[in-house]
């Protein structure tokens, strides 16, 4: 597109003429706004590492993680590793500026289970999260997406109960125990689970979804 490439050129000398650290931030945001609206994950994920080492703000830095963890999970295979890596080094910069920053602590304890390089260091602190702030949802699932992962069926189905407790309008929780007990062959309790999210859903089309994803999936 004309208009695009005229539009980063624009910006990219904007970029390069701006002399203070605000006004730096502020074009590169810009950036990361332009690259967002074009779909191109891969370029304004640069920018916000260019933020972030500008800033030196624990928030970008996560910011950033964020990006990267996204990109591998919805992306190809064969950049998922570079991008876990990259994650985990935006996530490490977040902690060296904040040491108790939960966020980069959930972030990092997501990569490194993922990664499978150093799965009890990532779950450890995981707990570390959850122990500090009983209501972070982020942390909660992924504990409990590792426990399906592992075929710790009833140690999901707890953490899914944490966080109906920490935020009862959280309804997705209600799918995801349904899914869980049909992993485990529980037909019964999965019905139930589908028809407390279907009572939630919201809409009919999302209702309609959740109960064909697990009839096509677990023969519910």
């Amino acid at each position: 597109k004309k208009e695009a490439l005229e539009r980063i050129d624009e910006l990219e000398q904007k970029l390069s003429g701006a002399s203070g650290e605000e006004e730096k931030a502020a074009i590169l945001n810009e950036m990361i706004l332009f690259w967002d609206i074009e779909k191109y994950p891969g370029a304004a994920v640069l920018f916000m590492e260019d933020k972030a080492a500008l800033t030196k703000s624990s928030e970008d830095w996560n910011a950033a993680g964020d990006r990267y963890l996204s990109m591998a999970d919805f992306g190809d295979d064969e950049n998922r590793p570079f991008r876990w890596d990259k994650a985990e080094e935006c996530y490490r910069n977040a902690l060296s500026i904040s040491p108790e920053d939960l966020t980069a602590k959930t972030g990092l304890g997501t990569v490194l289970v993922r990664k499978s390089q150093s799965p009890m260091e990532g779950i450890a602190l995981l707990r570390e999260v959850v122990d500090a702030d009983p209501k972070n949802i982020r942390a909660l699932l992924q504990l409990a997406d590792f426990s399906i992962l592992s075929n710790q069926y009833e140690k999901a189905i707890n953490r899914f109960d944490q966080i109906l407790v920490a935020d009862p309008n959280y309804h997705d929780a209600y799918f995801f125990k349904a899914e869980t007990y049909a992993k485990m062959g529980d037909k019964a309790r999965a019905g139930f689970f589908l028809k407390e999210y279907q009572k939630h859903a919201p809409d009919e089309e999302a209702a309609k979804e959740a109960e064909n994803y697990l009839k096509e999936n677990y023969g519910l």
